[in-house]
């Protein structure tokens, strides 16, 4: 039997960027406009935590997101299973399976993501790994690097 040891272990977050809606009754939020469901079991990390308690509020806050991608609905969502403040991040991330193609614009769940700054698109099924500017999302968020 063969062993090997790790040398070292990278945890990727599944999304970075600000939360730009939350739904706490029914445990929703949107991280880059795209869905993200927490639950009992999600760890917050301390700071985002704090924040939450004194506040109540993480509209419009960066924040990081681990988790997987539930595909069982209409749109796609994200579950999360860890989620950390990630205030002062200089690039957003998402990451997920690709709904629609228009032109240069990118659809993942409900979000659009305008590819116009990269070479080539994904195509229609693909999951991918995006590097996305900081700014505003309205109508789509800019694509750095896929």
């Amino acid at each position: 039997m063969r062993r090997a040891t790790a040398q070292r272990i990278v945890l990727a977050g599944s999304l970075r960027g600000p939360v730009t809606d939350v739904q706490w009754p029914t445990k929703q939020l949107r991280v880059l406009g795209l869905p993200v469901r927490f639950n009992a079991a999600t760890v917050f990390d301390d700071r985002l935590r704090e924040q939450i308690r004194e506040s109540g509020r993480i509209l419009d806050q960066v924040v990081e997101v681990w988790g997987y991608v539930d595909r069982s609905g209409v749109v796609p969502q994200f579950v999360a299973t860890h989620m950390a403040s990630a205030a002062g991040a200089s690039t957003y991330k998402a990451r997920g399976f690709v709904r629609e193609v228009d032109d240069e614009l990118v659809r993942l769940g409900d979000q659009w993501f305008d590819f116009s700054g990269v070479s080539g698109l994904p195509a229609v099924g693909d999951f991918v790994w995006l590097r996305v500017q900081p700014g505003s999302g309205d109508p789509a968020w800019p694509v750095r690097a896929w």
